[in-house]
């Protein structure tokens, strides 16, 4: 879910996916040409979910050890401007949007009186069903290698299919 940077010095990026069923972890680092990608923890249910049905403490005390749990992973200190929350469908779908923008709120100032820095309110945000079919292409061909670390073809793309909780993205490339 995040663009990754070329840089010299490789620095793990935290991306947290929050669907609809459920929150799952994923650690990044750009080294050279390459991605290497962790698979971290998952937690249930969605951040929304527990959120709406719980009460909000209980949502955030989550998404903190899930990323507590992210700089265990990576054995190392993780920079705070490179954590990145990003809700999909349930979030877009099945809240308002002013219940939108005050759980995102929440969590923010919730994560910082946990010792987690964030720098920016908009490291916690809603990725539009767009966004979220394109960065299902966009993986599906770099893992494929269709498309190299600049995202530029390198043979016949293929089209991807996201089945998610609360909603469903297909892509393709128009001949």
């Amino acid at each position: 879910l995040a663009l990754l940077v070329r840089s010299s010095v490789a620095s793990w990026t935290l991306i947290v996916d929050c669907g609809s069923t459920g929150n799952r972890l994923y650690a990044y680092r750009m080294d050279g040409n390459e991605v290497k990608v962790l698979r971290g923890g998952k937690s249930r249910p969605g951040l929304h979910t527990m959120y709406q049905d719980k009460n909000g403490s209980a949502a955030i005390d989550q998404m903190a050890e899930l990323l507590r749990s992210g700089a265990r992973l990576v054995q190392s200190s993780i920079d705070p401007s490179k954590i990145l929350i990003r809700c999909t469908g349930g979030v877009r779908d099945e809240m308002l949007f002013d219940e939108q923008s005050n759980m995102l709120d929440d969590v923010f100032i919730g994560l910082q009186s946990r010792g987690i820095l964030l720098q920016d309110r908009n490291q916690i945000d809603i990725i539009s069903g767009y966004d979220e079919a394109a960065y299902a292409f966009n993986a599906a061909n770099y893992l494929e290698r269709k498309i190299n670390y600049n995202l530029e073809p390198v043979d016949e793309l293929v089209g991807a299919l996201d089945l998610g909780g609360s909603s469903t993205q297909i892509t393709f490339e128009d001949a």
